[in-house]
């Protein structure tokens, strides 16, 4: 065979090889592209076929046969949605939601994602999103327990709505203990609404937090009767109350806290507020008009024997409404704080404890303490372990500490706006110039005692 025809027949395999390898090169990457297609939109229940209407998805959960108690909802919905999801729990059954279900238009969107009925649970839990920018979120009906452990529900208005008699008279609980529970609104919204005198609220974790939007006066959990317990987490106001309840409060962890005047971080009718344990409950605002605890129309109790209770305006406590049966405060134990120029009990502005319906002065007694510090004076640096401009009761037992805290036999108050330096060293004996001054002393003492003894010595030699 020539070299020609040799060359062309090499010419001609490597055009073969070449085209041999794109093709698998091809077919190695198919898989790939599979792999990355995106799934459908779409609703599972318990791992099943994507669902992509609101019907559809409530009879799948409502018919779901429970895996150990529970019915698991995946996937992701954020369109075509124009129907409440209503489902009947039964008791024993958990639907656990970690999917994607929204409603992005202000208005043609359902008044509320989803209506519960039965003695079952519904959890939000890690995965799980709830937003409805229209209105509302979950409305309960029926003696359900609400659970957030994750996720994140975010609405106009009423993220968890459980309504009054006749609507719900059943038992009814929510239950915080991660996400984020939210309002999303221009204002004058609620997170979590409790109207039922035998529903129940509870945060031990998470965070539920009201609009900071124009319109003032959101309020993260709002329960006209029941109770509302705090034991962890963070409820947050910018515009409103951070909890405001007629029945019982009871915060023994976690912060609870508001920046808007005239209102109170933790707010009550007549019922009665708990503070203890490690507990915060603060207001930020710095206007006279912003309240730690306020009670509404007197009546209230507030028992303080534990945690932090601030604010950095002037009243701790205001008890509204003249008229009304005085309230009582009780500071067992923890500290309270107000930026204020005494620790004063009266009926107007300016006071510290604020009764404009009458009554005592708070009770102090045991490990309770009361703090003032006089910002009026104008000091913005103090030295650490004085007391300048602190009022406090017991006498004597809050000082400046760095870098810019109060320290109190209970813990410390950070103060924004402060700087506190280090204690000045001594200038007198035995301070270390005294010192200083004693050891120069001792040794030119020294130094003539030996000088005297070797003359001594030397005259003795000489006899």
């Amino acid at each position: 065979m020539s070299t020609k025809t040799n060359r062309k027949t090499l010419s001609h395999a490597k055009r073969t090889l070449g085209v041999a390898l794109a093709f698998a090169f091809v077919l190695m990457l198919a898989p790939m592209f599979t792999l990355t297609a995106s799934a459908a939109a779409g609703i599972s229940v318990n791992g099943g076929t994507p669902l992509d209407n609101a019907a559809a998805i409530q009879t799948a959960i409502n018919g779901a046969t429970p895996v150990a108690g529970i019915i698991t909802v995946t996937g992701s919905l954020t369109e075509g949605i124009t129907s409440t999801l209503n489902l009947a729990i039964p008791a024993g059954v958990t639907v656990r939601w970690q999917a994607e279900y929204s409603v992005s238009v202000v208005t043609g969107g359902p008044q509320e994602l989803i209506m519960l009925t039965g003695n079952g649970t519904f959890e939000v839990a890690d995965g799980g999103a709830l937003i409805n920018s229209y209105r509302s979120g979950i409305y309960v009906n029926g003696s359900n327990t609400v659970l957030v452990s994750g996720g994140r529900i975010s609405v106009s208005n009423g993220a968890i709505f459980i309504p009054p008699p006749p609507f719900n008279t059943g038992n009814t609980a929510v239950m915080v203990s991660g996400g984020l529970v939210e309002t999303i609104g221009t204002g004058g919204s609620r997170v979590i609404i409790s109207d039922n005198p035998n529903g129940s609220v509870t945060v031990s974790g998470g965070r539920v937090v009201a609009s900071s939007g124009s319109g003032g006066n959101s309020v993260a959990i709002s329960s006209t009767a029941g109770s509302v317990t705090v034991s962890g987490g963070e409820v947050r106001a910018y515009t409103g109350g951070a909890i405001s309840a007629g029945g019982s409060i009871d915060i023994s962890g976690g912060l609870v806290t508001t920046a808007a005047t005239p209102y109170g971080a933790v707010g009550t009718n007549t019922g009665t507020i708990t503070i203890s344990g490690n507990a915060v409950v603060e207001n930020t605002n710095t206007s006279s008009g912003s309240f730690a605890i306020y009670v509404f129309n007197g009546g209230g109790t507030v028992n303080i024997n534990g945690g932090t209770v601030k604010t950095f305006g002037s009243t701790a406590v205001f008890s509204d409404s003249s008229g009304h049966n005085p309230s009582t405060v009780n500071i067992n134990g923890g500290v309270v704080f107000a930026c204020n120029s005494g620790i004063t009990t009266g009926t107007g502005d300016g006071y510290m404890f604020r009764m404009r319906c009458g009554g005592n002065a708070p009770s102090i007694t045991g490990t309770g303490a009361v703090v003032a510090w006089n910002q009026a004076a104008g000091t913005t640096e103090y030295e650490e372990e004085t007391r300048n401009d602190l009022i406090s009761n017991p006498p004597d037992s809050a000082q400046w500490a760095t870098p810019n805290h109060i320290s109190h036999a209970n813990g410390t108050i950070e103060i924004s706006g402060v700087t506190v330096t280090l204690k000045s060293p001594p200038t007198g004996i035995p301070g270390i110039r005294g010192a200083m001054a004693a050891m120069i002393v001792f040794i030119i003492f020294s130094a003539a005692l030996w000088g005297y003894i070797l003359r001594r010595r030397l005259r003795g030699n000489n006899v």
